[in-house]
């Protein structure tokens, strides 16, 4: 949605495939008389022409903010349905909490939110939903920052312990972590401070902005961007991109 929302042009294509332009929705080897007297149809891409317009009318039927709007509420309520009264997900409905199943769909919310995909201001369900993840998370790590041995020792940063502090980042204006959770967030916090933290890829590293944005850390932040921008390459055609970046999502 906010792909079609933020391209005018892709918009604007959507809407013709729908209304003004039904011919557009046709194939072009179904519109060539001379194609269609070849033999071609004894080749495999042909079947794959003729239902292109079925493609095209299903792609723009899905990006129509009816049906995308429907489409959202109707899974919103069945991840809703999923959590566990602790406040986590598991991998399935009616499973025993995961930790990086919570996370991963609390950074969903947050990147919705950011997005303007939902609006937990209108929709308490979402908002409580989010809190009480958001505390299912503080409240495993606390146990898990209660069996640290060494405390003055700063944590070797995790991708587990990423991803929580990248998640609760996301969500902190809905969920702020509370006082009884402050000492064992912070002891993860601290370890995104260090800077072996900061060897990690390309989306880890952009990942640690985020956190240490959220937290107030700015300069460390801004030097991690930089680090990204001197491993960067660009050029007119192709804008910014990382060449050595093989593997991951950035």
């Amino acid at each position: 949605g906010t792909i079609v929302h933020d391209n005018p042009v892709i918009k604007n294509i959507l809407e013709k495939w729908l209304t003004e332009e039904p011919d557009a929705l046709d194939s072009r080897l179904s519109t060539s008389s001379a194609l269609m007297k070849t033999a071609l149809e004894e080749t495999p891409w042909l079947l794959e022409s003729q239902t292109e317009s079925g493609q095209r009318r299903q792609t723009a039927q899905f990006y129509t903010r009816q049906n995308r709007d429907s489409l959202l509420r109707g899974t919103l309520d069945l991840l809703l349905d999923a959590q566990n009264p602790d406040g986590g997900w598991g991998w399935i409905k009616d499973y025993e909490s995961s930790v990086y199943t919570t996370s991963v769909i609390l950074r969903g919310f947050g990147q919705l939110m950011a997005a303007d995909a939902i609006s937990v201001s209108r929709t308490p369900r979402i908002k409580n939903s989010i809190a009480s993840a958001a505390v299912y998370l503080d409240r495993q790590f606390l146990e898990a920052y209660n069996r640290v041995e060494n405390k003055n020792q700063p944590a070797s940063l995790s991708n587990i312990q990423l991803l929580y502090l990248f998640s609760r980042a996301l969500v902190k204006d809905i969920q702020p972590v509370t006082d009884d959770f402050k000492e064992s967030y912070n002891y993860y916090l601290n370890s995104t401070l260090s800077k072996s933290s900061w060897g990690y890829d390309l989306y880890t590293r952009s990942m640690l902005v985020l956190v240490l944005t959220a937290n107030g850390h700015t300069e460390q932040a801004e030097e991690i961007v930089q680090t990204l921008l001197d491993r960067s390459l660009y050029s007119d055609q192709m804008g910014r991109w990382w060449r050595d970046n093989t593997a991951g999502y950035v």
